[in-house]
């Protein structure tokens, strides 16, 4: 994995050859270090394995654009932030939170390809 011969730099170190080269492998290896907390923070909201997956990854896809954008000083505490409110948005949202209390039942596998095939 070409990520394990970064593993000894800091935070601040990774975040600044970011900023210098814009090179995602920094990147990569600062996600790499966070994906468990990360997960374990989109469970404590989310309650549900596949859901939290799901988040982590759009949180990975939030992050990198967003450092694009701005100068983050405190990656962890910052990308902690960053998942806390994507889950947060997650849950409030009416449909996702029917489900979760069972009011609604997510469609079947099968029915959701009938229904897209219909859209199309």
């Amino acid at each position: 994995m070409a990520h394990t011969k970064h593993t000894d730099k800091t935070d601040q170190e990774l975040l600044d050859a970011f900023y210098a080269d814009r090179d995602n492998e920094w990147l990569g290896v600062l996600l790499n270090r966070y994906s468990l907390l990360l997960f374990g923070l989109c469970m404590k909201y989310l309650k549900d394995e596949d859901d939290a997956k799901d988040a982590v990854q759009q949180v990975f896809i939030k992050v990198i654009q967003e450092l694009s954008k701005y100068k983050v000083a405190y990656f962890k505490t910052w990308l902690y932030m960053v998942g806390k409110n994507h889950c947060l948005e997650l849950v409030s949202m009416p449909l996702f939170s029917a489900i979760k209390l069972g009011v609604l039942q997510p469609l079947p596998t099968e029915a959701r390809k009938t229904v897209f095939s219909l859209n199309a």
